[in-house]
């Protein structure tokens, strides 16, 4: 069996050599297409344009589209309507590649997420706007995590005073009462 296999591979080596042309391509074109794809093709997107748009009315609202609009590699999309529509508009226009829509009552309500549209006819530049999101929005996240330190200090604040006011009305309600 192994004879056969050698046998095989001399045949090819010899009609290699013989035609200098199929050498060539062995050779040459996959180095031409390592050269191309490595330089010339480029599938990474440097600046997404990104229509924002905050209707939460809340400070962590206003904290991730500043973060979204000031990420240096987005490019804020103007919007004639600052609405889904706008933003859709904006992407059927080839304006922008994505749109952020930042609900009412978002960081306020548990349920309020970020709606995210993205266009799906430039395929590289959706893929490069949806990895970049997570990065574009860390500078929000000390904004959202002092929020959250808030609510939960205030939260524990009340149900403390609520423990401590309920605590007094037994000590005093049992002062009262005679033994």
């Amino acid at each position: 069996m192994l004879q056969r296999i050698l046998a095989l591979a001399q045949k090819e080596f010899i009609q290699i050599r013989r035609d200098r042309r199929n050498l060539a391509m062995m050779l040459v074109l996959p180095i031409l297409w390592l050269i191309l794809f490595g330089y010339a093709f480029t599938f990474d997107v440097g600046e997404v344009p990104v229509a924002v748009v905050d209707r939460s009315g809340t400070t962590i609202g206003a904290a991730v589209a500043d973060a979204l609009r000031s990420y240096d590699r987005f490019v804020p999309a103007d919007l004639p309507e600052p609405s889904e529509a706008g933003i859709r508009e904006a992407i059927f226009r080839g304006e922008a590649v994505m749109g952020v829509l930042i609900p009412p009552g978002y960081g306020d309500e548990a349920d309020a997420e970020l709606h995210i549209l993205l266009d799906g006819a430039n395929l590289f530049a959706a893929q490069s706007a949806a990895r970049l999101i997570p990065g574009a929005l860390e500078p929000a996240q000390e904004v959202v995590r002092a929020e959250l330190q808030a609510r939960t200090r205030a939260h524990v604040a009340e149900l403390i005073a609520e423990a401590a006011e309920a605590r007094k009305a037994e000590v005093l309600e049992g002062a009262a009462s005679p033994p």
